[in-house]
């Protein structure tokens, strides 16, 4: 009967074992990249597809391989040569995966291979913008009147839902396109963080400063993984970072509130024009966030975040300082007035310092003139008249150093300056007679 028992129990650990060389041979010994790429590329038309997946588990697997130098460079060996659309984004997307939690010398290795490939797959697709007449073939009609039959009414709703089926299947297409375009860029760009490589750090600081003058989704995503990552970052990296960063912080500090164009995230109207996700950040406040969590890891000051206040002052300084340089008088008359304005109402802040250095350039100093002498002018046509004795003497005093300072000036400026200063010669010279 022991004998009997035992021979049950081999039994049962023979199948356990063979067992567990099957789930072995297909989960065990990690498959060679090439082998793999096939079965990702027929998950990547399934889900395109919108059908199960053939390979299920593949793509979380995968993700959990770590790999050296020699593996990273099969990986490579492995990857589309073309991306002709979102199946070839998903094979690289998931091909790469493993790298983001490599050890950093192998992703360096990787990353520097890696810039030609992301530079063709991160390509974001537009959508197609509908006029309001071509919006109808997507809209039953309102009111179909009592003439139409059954049948036509019929004919009108199929064609009106094979209008917006097709308009589905063309937008698909987009949409997976750039949510797998939108996964590869966030993983490019943990990748270059993961390197530590301080010659990836201009890259990165060229991806962040694209986006912001793109009004790009890219720019958040960017700043918010650095101030994520950064005390994982390597040291020697951190600085050359921060170098990257501190001049685009700084002129973007006290910018107002932005929307940001998400393209990898899209809604889709069947009815109406889809659209592209949108993302309100305060660029000034996203690009310290990031420097500031880089500052405390490189001995570099924190710059202080701009408050509403701040904001609203700049906002009213770059208005002012377009009017310094209009070409109507009368605009570059308020600009003086505004800047002033700045300094009264916002003072001790860097927009109220700013303001000053603009009234004292030649511009600034022009600008304050304009109304003194546009009041000495009506003066001074008044006196000839024989309206009044003479002018006032005291707004000469204060307008002719002005014009001297912005006579100094180049261009229009100092032109202008100085044909002021010649017609206030002509009313000193009337008045003293």
């Amino acid at each position: 009967m022991a004998e009997r028992k035992a021979s049950r129990v081999g039994v049962i650990v023979v199948a356990v074992l063979v067992a567990g060389a099957a789930v072995g041979s297909a989960w065990g010994a990690d498959p060679p990249f090439a082998t793999v790429a096939p079965q990702l590329a027929a998950n990547a038309a399934a889900w395109v597809a919108e059908q199960p997946l053939p390979h299920a588990g593949l793509e979380a697997r995968l993700a959990e391989r770590r790999l050296n130098e020699a593996q990273a460079q099969e990986l490579l060996q492995a990857l589309p040569t073309a991306f002709r659309g979102p199946e070839d984004l998903y094979v690289a997307y998931h091909l790469i995966q493993p790298l983001t939690h490599a050890a950093p010398p192998v992703v360096q290795f990787a990353v520097t291979r890696l810039r030609s490939v992301y530079s063709r797959a991160i390509r974001f697709q537009s959508l197609r913008t509908y006029s309001k007449e071509q919006l109808k073939q997507f809209q039953y009609p309102d009111n179909l009147g009592g003439k139409t039959s059954p049948q036509d009414v019929l004919k009108m709703i199929e064609a009106v839902d094979q209008n917006r089926r097709k308009k589905k299947d063309d937008e698909r297409s987009i949409v997976l396109h750039n949510e797998m375009a939108g996964k590869l860029e966030v993983q490019f760009l943990q990748l270059m963080l993961r390197s530590g490589d301080p010659s990836v750090a201009r890259a990165v600081g060229s991806m962040i400063q694209d986006g912001a003058k793109a009004n790009s989704a890219t720019f958040v995503r960017a700043t918010n993984a650095i101030a994520a990552a950064a005390p994982s970052l390597a040291k020697d990296f951190v600085p050359k970072l921060y170098d990257e960063l501190k001049g685009l912080a700084e002129s973007l500090r006290f910018l107002p509130q932005v929307t940001y164009v998400d393209q990898a995230n899209i809604t889709f109207s069947a009815t109406d024009n889809s659209s592209f996700g949108k993302i309100e950040a305060y660029p000034g406040i996203q690009a310290l966030t990031a420097l500031n969590a880089l500052a405390k890891l490189c001995a570099q000051p924190e710059l202080p975040m701009p408050t509403a206040s701040d904001i609203d002052a700049w906002a009213a300084l770059n208005a002012a300082a377009a009017k310094l340089t209009h070409k109507d008088d009368k605009e570059q008359a308020k600009a003086a007035g505004e800047l002033q304005s700045i300094i009264t109402k916002h003072p001790g802040t860097v927009a109220a310092a700013k303001a000053q250095e603009l009234l004292d350039t030649p511009e600034g100093k022009l600008s304050q003139a304009r109304p003194i002498m546009t009041e000495l002018s009506k003066q001074y046509e008044a006196f000839r008249k024989k309206q009044r004795d003479t002018v006032d003497t005291g707004l000469i005093q204060k307008v002719a150093p002005l014009l001297q300072d912005a006579a100094r000036g180049r261009g229009a400026t100092g032109s202008e300056a100085n044909r002021l200063l010649h017609k206030l010669n002509t009313i000193v010279q009337a008045i003293q007679r």
